[in-house]
């Protein structure tokens, strides 16, 4: 069953592959799933096919961090399976300290990787980052950026001109920028302020400002990421070579 596309391509319907492969990345085998289910919700399906047809056997699991939920995670340690996934990009905040520190081990040109033991002492996080991947977050950012304040001095003028008096309306409109343009939403600090005229209708008032806090986050974080592995005893380059196969 064909569902739709997440690379937002309409055109393009998606099926889901599980795929058997070496250490190496040798192609073993491969199962077709339905594509029309949140990826989330294949992983037992997944799993429970693949067993059945090729075995049980000391088989890692890797699944970028779409097919990742606390509930998949414990079903493969129940079964006693390994795996290495992507992590949702906000957990990198909790790893912020490790971004600055200079311990890292270099997997190929231009990326880097570093081992970072879980709280709980089951996990191992591994983080990575990517010389390329920095140069595309940075342009993707600064069009956000740009669109966004070139939007808000929209807004600012239709204020100034008396265009646009209702606070509740400024704020759906600048809701909706914050929604279209999410990824610089949080760059901005707006504030939207009713000014009394003698004439009775007040008029707004719209500024706002850069917060530096989130552009020294950006600025470390781009070209970063996050997975997690429950194989403690594994060295970093193995783990992402291994994990990088997805793509």
């Amino acid at each position: 069953q064909r569902g739709y596309s997440r690379d937002q391509r309409p055109d393009c319907k998606q099926v889901c592959i599980g795929l058997v492969v070496t250490t190496d990345g040798i192609p073993l085998g491969y199962e077709v799933f339905a594509g029309n289910t949140s990826d989330s919700r294949t992983v037992e399906t997944i799993v429970q096919a693949m067993e059945a047809k090729y075995g049980r056997a000391n088989r890692i699991w890797v699944m970028d961090r779409g097919m990742v939920s606390k509930a998949n995670l414990k079903f493969l340690r129940e079964r006693g399976g390994s795996y290495i996934v992507g992590t949702p990009k906000a957990l990198l905040r909790q790893f912020e300290k490790h971004l600055t520190e200079a311990d890292w081990t270099e997997v190929q040109a231009g990326v880097e990787v570093k081992l970072v033991a879980g709280p709980e002492g089951t996990e191992t996080f591994i983080l990575a980052r990517s010389a390329d991947r920095r140069e595309k977050e940075k342009a993707i950012h600064q069009r956000f950026l740009d669109r966004m304040e070139a939007k808000l001095a929209k807004l600012q003028g239709a204020a100034e001109s008396g265009r646009l008096r209702d606070p509740a309306v400024a704020h759906q409109r600048l809701g909706r920028l914050k929604e279209r343009y999410w990824r610089a939403a949080s760059a901005f600090e707006v504030t939207i302020t009713p000014i009394p005229q003698p004439t009775g209708k007040a008029r707004l008032a719209i500024t706002w400002k850069r917060i530096p806090r989130w552009a020294d986050w950006t600025a470390l974080s781009e070209g970063c990421y996050l997975l997690r592995t429950n194989l403690t005893a594994t060295d970093p380059e193995t783990l992402w070579k291994q994990y990088i196969q997805l793509v």
